[in-house]
C-alpha cells in the first residue's frame, strides 16, 4: 500500500472514529476518500481550502487539509501565515509528493521548497515521513491519537504539515517542540521500528 493510500484509509477512518476531525480538499484525492458529511471538497480553489480548514478550527474540529504540495503550502500560503498562524489555530496539512515526485505533471507540481517555507512560519510541526508506517505514526501524532517521540531523519514522499495551538498540545500531551524555538523550529522525522 502506497503512502497516499494509506493516507485515504486513516483519514476514512479517522472522520468515522472521531466527531472532532474534518478532511478539506481540493479536488485531490476525492475519489479516494469516503463520503461524509465532513469531508468538504472546495474545488480547485486552495486558499479556500485553507480558509475553510480554518474555520473548522475556529469552530473547534481537527481540520485535516490535502492537496499536492504545490497546491497547499505555495499557492494559499498567505491563509497559511494568517488564517492558521496568525490566529494560531490548529489543523494538519497533508500534501502528497514531495520536492520533484511529480516529474511527469511538471513544474506546477512540484515545491522543492516546501519545507523550508512551512518552517519559515512560526509554530508548525514539520513531518516527511518515507514509509506508509511511518506516515501512520506521525498521522496518528498530529490527530492526538499517539504520545510517540520523533526519532532520526528521511527523505520525504509524503509531508505532514501540522500546526496546533499551544493550549491542545499540552491538554493532549503531544507537544514536541516550544513554538517559540524559532532555532528548532522545523524538524523532518522518520520513526524507527
Amino acid at each position: 500500500m502506497s503512502m497516499r493510500d494509506r493516507f485515504y484509509a486513516l483519514a476514512g477512518r479517522a472522520l468515522e472514529d472521531d466527531e472532532r476531525v474534518a478532511v478539506v480538499s481540493a479536488e485531490i484525492g476525492v475519489d479516494q476518500l469516503p463520503a461524509h458529511p465532513r469531508h468538504f471538497n472546495v474545488g480547485i480553489r486552495e486558499q479556500l481550502m485553507i480558509g475553510v480548514a480554518a474555520g473548522l478550527a475556529l469552530e473547534g474540529m481537527r481540520a485535516i487539509a490535502h492537496s499536492y504540495t504545490p497546491f497547499l503550502v505555495e499557492r494559499p500560503y498567505e491563509q497559511v501565515k494568517l488564517d492558521l498562524g496568525h490566529q494560531d489555530l490548529g489543523a494538519i496539512l497533508v500534501s502528497t509528493g514531495a520536492s520533484y515526485d511529480a516529474a511527469r505533471a511538471g513544474r506546477t507540481h512540484q515545491a522543492p521548497e516546501d519545507v523550508s517555507i512551512v518552517a519559515a512560519l512560526p509554530g508548525w510541526t514539520i513531518h516527511a515521513p518515507g514509509h506508509p508506517d511511518e506516515l501512520e505514526r506521525v498521522f496518528r501524532r498530529a490527530l492526538g491519537l499517539s504520545s510517540e517521540v520523533d526519532h532520526g531523519t528521511k527523505a520525504a514522499v509524503e509531508t505532514i504539515f501540522a500546526a496546533r495551538r499551544r493550549l491542545i498540545d499540552r491538554d493532549l500531551g503531544i507537544c514536541t517542540q516550544n513554538p517559540r524555538d524559532r532555532k528548532n523550529l522545523a524538524f523532518r522525522c522518520a520513526l524507527k521500528g
